[in-house]
């Protein structure tokens, strides 16, 4: 028998270490840090920076879920609390969302719709970068473009009223 490389999916070498996000070869982790997944170069970090790093990482964690649970809003108001400026206002922020829309679905479409305060503090806290708000005020639904002036530049003409997206697609 053959033996077929592509076939096989390629086993990744060493470990990953949780405060970096790297993967790194087994000699840059020590006995412990084998199983803390921290490297020895995260763990000479200052306990203060190495748990700024995680917490940060958790909070980010929780904006990605599909579901921010009761659990994770309780594990929010504790990282509101936190000495850490950064952690507490990233929290803080997560928290204020997670109250109103913990189902990601449309999540950002949504708070642009219903709660346009949200937005500035989402975008200082780096969790939305370059929001225009403004522009897109009447874009709520998937399935409509902007009602603006496209150019078309197969026919040289321009398509000034709104177009449904399913007309293009077969079904």
């Amino acid at each position: 028998m053959k033996n077929n490389k592509k076939s096989k999916s390629r086993k990744k070498f060493g470990h990953y270490c949780r405060i970096c996000g790297k993967r790194k070869p087994n000699e840059k982790f020590s006995g412990k840090g084998h199983k803390t997944h921290v490297c020895k170069k995260c763990a000479s970090l200052p306990i203060e920076e190495r748990n700024r790093r995680e917490f940060l990482e958790e909070i980010y964690g929780y904006w990605q879920q599909s579901n921010i649970s009761k659990k994770n809003i309780e594990r929010l108001k504790i990282l509101q609390e936190s000495t850490i400026i950064d952690v507490a206002e990233l929290s803080n922020a997560v928290l204020e969302v997670a109250k109103l829309y913990p189902f990601k679905k449309k999540r950002i479409r949504k708070i642009a719709k219903e709660n346009k305060e949200l937005i500035p503090k989402l975008e200082h806290v780096g969790l939305i970068i370059n929001w225009n708000y403004n522009h897109h005020e009447e874009l709520y639904d998937d399935e409509y473009l902007l009602d603006e002036i496209y150019y078309d530049s197969r026919n040289d003409s321009t398509i000034s009223e709104m177009e449904h997206w399913d007309d293009d697609i077969p079904y």
